[in-house]
């Protein structure tokens, strides 16, 4: 009788279902981000909404020369390059970014500002980018 009380205490308790099935939740609500390739490697480059994408997502830029770029609305997104140089002769404005990460590029030769931030932002981050010979702010 001692040792048959302790087991069907453990045959009815919960615990043993309960990491099956905080895994089974935590493997259904997953959802992978994606990146999507944006630009030409010329011209304009610009992103205006989150249309197609959701937080955590990344906008790789092609690998090229452009003449400048904006991205506004964006929430949680990293802008990136798509592996290959991302060189910049004009402003690149971004507005109303919130947790974004801005990574990745070169701003060679440009006749005013660099980066433009406009609107409302926060929590943004901007990491291995330089700057050569940008006659205004590289930042504004």
């Amino acid at each position: 009788m001692k040792g048959i009380l302790p087991f069907y205490g453990r045959l009815l308790s919960p615990r043993p279902l309960l990491f099956s099935v905080f895994l089974l939740l935590f493997s259904v609500s997953v959802v992978k981000a994606k990146t999507v390739v944006v630009g030409a490697g010329f011209g304009y480059v610009s992103v205006q909404n989150m249309n197609g994408l959701n937080p955590g997502d990344v906008l790789a830029v092609a690998a090229g020369q452009y003449t400048g770029g904006s991205f506004s609305n964006l929430n949680g997104i990293t802008i990136t390059n798509n592996g290959g140089t991302v060189s910049l002769s004009g402003t690149v404005t971004l507005n109303t970014l919130v947790g974004c990460t801005f990574s990745g590029f070169q701003f060679n030769n440009i006749n005013g500002i660099g980066i433009r931030w406009d609107g409302n932002f926060r929590r943004c981050i901007e990491k291995n980018i330089s700057f050569n010979n940008v006659s205004g702010n590289a930042n504004d």
